[in-house]
């Protein structure tokens, strides 16, 4: 998925897809032996990757090209490719990383329904229908762009969901999810 480029420049996607961001299909490990829960949103959001428009440092951002000094996805290595996803499945340990504020909602949301379940202890993840950030909001994307999204994530999307443990929970959040 790491180097998908379906929405990339697509005029169906009217442009919103950010080529510099790495897709994100997941937040956390989602193989990890005591996973039970994994909330599921829309899509990563841009403010994940920048501040102000300006990148974050690499160890408060997600993957970008520019890590990897590549002008497009297709340019990565394999052994690009296996950093971004352990970067994702060690988003909510890293010692130095402040998480997104939609993930300290979550965190609360998962813990009161069960005190065990915590993106911390590696018993919570998060998935993502689209992989891809946006230039815009979820909310102000154009019904079509939205529908050419979710069409195009739908074969990662549903190989995130197979590599889940037997039996765990899914927390949708809103009625799009």
């Amino acid at each position: 998925i790491g180097m998908c480029q379906r929405c990339v420049g697509s005029h169906a996607c009217d442009n919103e897809v950010v080529e510099e961001c790495l897709p994100v299909p997941f937040f956390g490990d989602i193989s990890h032996p005591l996973l039970k829960v994994v909330t599921v949103g829309l899509n990563p959001a841009l403010n994940e990757y920048y501040h102000g428009g300006v990148p974050k440092t690499r160890n408060q951002r997600l993957a970008m090209l520019a890590d990897y000094k590549m002008n497009a996805r297709t340019e990565l290595r394999d052994t690009d490719l296996a950093d971004a996803k352990a970067r994702r499945e060690r988003y909510f340990n890293a010692s130095d990383r402040n998480w997104h504020p939609y993930f300290e909602k979550m965190e609360s949301v998962v813990n009161r329904v069960n005190p065990a379940w915590s993106y911390v202890r590696e018993t919570a993840a998060h998935l993502d229908l689209v992989a891809c950030a946006t230039k815009d909001r979820w909310s102000e994307l154009a019904p079509e762009t939205k529908a050419h999204l979710v069409k195009n994530c739908r074969e990662h999307f549903l190989a995130s969901l197979s590599s889940l443990p037997n039996g765990t929970i899914l927390l949708c959040d809103g009625p799009r999810v």
